[in-house]
């Protein structure tokens, strides 16, 4: 939050729009551009990282620790499903990891 708040300050008066790019509102390319440039200048180049694979990966970890309808407003969904398909993968995995916790096999060691 408290870089949201510095750039909040500095960038340049922009009504309504929350990412200015050099000639006003970006664009969906310009944003692209940010992302995939933030993952190259961090030594990422294994793969090509769009503004999508970060918005998933927010909802991936918000899902374990955010009702419905907060994930609705958070990722501004009009539909419930998007936020029952995320935590529909938390439920899977905590299923998963109990199984393996409970399971006879587990007592047998390495």
């Amino acid at each position: 939050m408290r870089l949201l708040d510095r750039y909040l300050r500095k960038r340049p008066n922009s009504g309504d729009t929350l990412f200015v790019g050099k000639y006003g509102r970006m664009t969906r390319s310009g944003l692209y551009d940010v992302v995939r440039d933030a993952f190259v200048a961090a030594g990422i180049t294994d793969k090509v990282f769009s503004p999508h694979d970060l918005r998933h990966t927010s909802a991936s970890h918000a899902a374990d620790s955010l009702s419905e309808s907060q994930m609705m407003a958070l990722y501004g969904w009009k539909d419930a499903s998007m936020a029952r398909h995320y935590t529909r993968q938390v439920q899977q995995q905590l299923a998963i990891d109990a199984h393996r916790t409970a399971s006879p096999l587990s007592r047998l060691g390495p």
